[in-house]
């Protein structure tokens, strides 16, 4: 594979090697808005400083919450919220502050625990459709049940999303924030930079650390092809259950990418089972994915 190039983040990315033009993070400032802090009368100024959305273009200082919103929430929404609130506390008390290479070395199900948890934060504030509305609403993601039985587009789906919320959550305004590129755990299977990597993972973590406000992914994932589940063994020895996906990025329309996705089942913050697909390497064709794959 070629050497890749490091992003730009605004205006345009730097287009990278074929092999990761995917996971290129090709990101554009829309227009100002402003943060629901609280749904379904659940009060979430509490914990808006750890999202704090505010106008986005130019911004030099750290935006604060700028209205209070309720919206009527969908049963599974409040539930989501008193498990993300119930969890939170604890977990930012923990995993807040811990410097990434340290987070990195963490076992893989301790790091999605904290990675989802703040993925489900933005999901439990309506924040997510606030950026991802007007122009960029076609590129929204509706993840539902993470599972072995996915589709192909559903595991494309569940992965961008998370890494949507990577970058929704990755404002370096006053002081470096951390929480996106702790995020990027529950998009790409292997992350510490000590050892192998997934093979983009570098690229858009560099670029997370030097954004000063949310951005938004450009970029909407179509599936043509997708292989049935396999069976593999991962550089630590250990059996993974991986699925193929070929497809298109409109992105980069004029390339037909292929990307190997593992799928993790680990306990949740809330305690229950819960799976996650998992980036391990993205090519320009089957043969390059299977030569330069880490699992075999």
């Amino acid at each position: 594979m070629t050497e890749s190039e490091q992003p730009e983040v605004t205006p345009r990315a730097k287009q990278e090697s074929e092999d990761e033009r995917s996971e290129s993070p090709k990101f554009f400032d829309k227009k100002s808005h402003r943060i629901i802090a609280a749904v379904a009368g659940v009060a979430l100024a509490a914990v808006a400083g750890a999202f704090a959305f505010g106008g986005r273009i130019g911004a030099t200082n750290e935006r604060q919450p700028t209205t209070t919103e309720t919206t009527a929430a969908n049963p599974a929404q409040t539930e989501l919220q008193k498990e993300v609130f119930a969890a939170l506390p604890a977990m930012e008390d923990k995993y807040s502050k811990m410097d990434v290479p340290t987070f990195e070395t963490l076992p893989r199900d301790e790091r999605l625990s904290y990675a989802l948890l703040e993925v489900d934060l933005v999901t439990a504030s309506g924040s997510y459709e606030l950026f991802y509305s007007d122009a960029e609403a076609s590129l929204r993601v509706k993840p539902g049940v993470v599972s072995l039985d996915n589709t192909g587009q559903e595991i494309l789906d569940s992965n961008m999303y998370n890494k949507q919320i990577a970058s929704l959550r990755s404002t370096n305004i006053k002081s470096p924030d951390t929480t996106g590129q702790k995020i990027l755990s529950s998009v790409y299977y292997l992350v510490d930079e000590t050892k192998y990597t997934s093979n983009s993972y570098k690229i858009v973590i560099e670029s997370l650390k030097t954004q000063t406000n949310p951005t938004t992914v450009v970029g909407k994932l179509t599936t043509i092809n997708t292989s049935e589940l396999q069976n593999g063994t991962d550089s630590n020895n250990e059996a993974v259950k991986y699925k193929d996906v070929t497809y298109k990025d409109t992105s980069h329309p004029a390339d037909t990418i292929y990307t190997r996705f593992v799928y993790h089942e680990f306990n949740n913050y809330d305690g229950k089972p819960r799976g996650v697909w998992l980036t391990d390497i993205n090519s320009s064709s089957i043969d390059e994915l299977n030569r330069n794959s880490q699992i075999k």
